[in-house]
């Protein structure tokens, strides 16, 4: 451990990581940082701390992905990163969708784990740039998280075009009862159109299946 420290701290001493990482730095909606076997975080962009960890960067570094990212997530993130060379996973964070991209990165250079991590408004598959995409398992829906997993469906369903006679119809209840759920729905976010459902539940990356996961928010992450 004292090894791969001092490679990393070599490293940003001679501003290799910040030339390296300079146009990703650059890049809005995209971050990297970098951790060692045990999940501690050794460097990480400005737009990492604010995108995922939520804080400045001074208050990540050497502190742990379960501290970070709170028990529920953080260890579970750790030993899925660490399962093989890459791992690309699927995040619903403070209402946003991230993609997380883990590398193992050469031993000749004292790291262990890379992460780029970035904002994606555009829907995941299975597929992520020819990786496999594990979704997580829980999620911070951020302002959705006022909605209840039924209408959270609906307004996954809403995000990808459907309508409420087409919804309806897939969800198996009437027209009236989907349309109340929209209502419901624009009422706790304080939004009152269709276009306002799609664009929250988009950048979310929202999809039916989403309101299975387990839910995070500020009290599972109160060891922060």
């Amino acid at each position: 451990m004292q090894g791969s420290t001092g490679g990393v701290s070599e490293l940003l001493q001679q501003g290799r990581f910040e030339s390296l990482f300079g146009a990703i730095e650059r890049t809005p909606g995209l971050g990297v940082f970098l951790i060692d076997d045990e999940g501690r975080i050794e460097y990480l962009t400005r737009s990492a701390a604010e995108i995922l960890f939520r804080c400045e960067v001074n208050g990540a570094i050497g502190r742990s992905l379960a501290t970070l990212l709170g028990e529920h997530y953080g260890p579970g993130l750790l030993q899925r990163a660490q399962a093989g060379p890459l791992h690309a996973e699927r995040l619903i964070w403070g209402g946003w969708q991230l993609i997380l991209v883990f590398y193992c990165d050469g031993a000749a250079h004292g790291l262990h784990r890379a992460c780029t991590v970035q904002r994606v408004a555009d829907p995941i598959g299975d597929q992520w740039r020819g990786l496999k995409v594990h979704r997580a398992d829980c999620a911070d829906f951020g302002p959705l998280g006022v909605l209840s997993a039924r209408e959270l469906e609906v307004a996954a369903m809403i995000g990808a075009g459907m309508s409420v006679r087409e919804i309806a119809s897939h969800l198996h209840r009437s027209i009236k009862t989907i349309e109340n759920h929209r209502i419901s729905i624009g009422r706790k976010l304080g939004i009152g159109s269709r276009l306002e459902i799609a664009l929250m539940a988009n950048i979310a990356g929202l999809r039916p299946s989403d309101s299975e996961l387990r839910r995070l928010g500020p009290e599972t992450l109160r060891s922060r």
